[in-house]
């Protein structure tokens, strides 16, 4: 996220090091929803990897938001080129 520069609008970050799981393991987004108390129908997952941040979320029916940067086609609930347009969305 530092690379978007948008940590500063989220009161926790997870990452894959301090919870011993990372993605494509499902119990990434387990630990999470875990953690937060929150049911999958809860969240949304915003990524731009499709196959580890977008199909996955999906399994376990989280809602998906997709940064489709390179155009390529994918079966997220929403898809953006850039994270501005997250705010329509939300």
């Amino acid at each position: 996220m530092s690379d978007f520069g948008i940590e500063k609008y989220f009161e926790k970050v997870y990452l894959s090091v301090e919870i011993g799981y990372k993605k494509p393991d499902l119990r990434f987004f387990q630990y999470i929803l875990d953690n937060l108390q929150l049911k999958p129908k809860e969240v949304a997952m915003v990524g731009d990897n499709h196959e580890n941040d977008i199909e996955l979320a999906k399994k376990l029916g989280i809602k998906t938001v997709w940064i489709n940067q390179l155009e390529e086609e994918g079966e997220a609930d929403f898809v953006v080129n850039n994270l501005k347009e997250i705010l329509t969305i939300l």
